[in-house]
């Protein structure tokens, strides 16, 4: 239940249906990097694609961008992931 919420999250769908767009606009075989925001540096600690905290101390992507690129590509949102995005805890 928690993953289906997470799944209708606006802020997911919204960044479900640009990165979505991205990869359908990308020229097989290959993929864009799937960025929800142009020009967000590239700093520790925030999601590289949005600009949002991660709650981590390391580089990457939120859990909003990472469930909304599994969305996007059709990939499996597995338990551990959903474990990881809980865990996150970022509204």
């Amino acid at each position: 239940m928690i993953v289906l919420l997470k799944c209708i999250d606006p802020g997911v769908v919204a960044r479900r249906d640009v990165f979505r767009q991205q990869a359908d606009a990308a020229p097989p075989p290959t993929l864009s990097a799937l960025l929800f925001k142009t020009a967000v540096p590239y700093t520790l600690g925030v999601c590289f694609s949005c600009g949002d905290p991660t709650g981590e101390r390391c580089f990457g992507r939120c859990w909003r961008c990472s469930l909304g690129m599994r969305l996007a590509l059709g990939w499996p949102v597995c338990p551990d992931l959903v474990a990881a995005l809980d865990h996150a805890k970022i509204a």
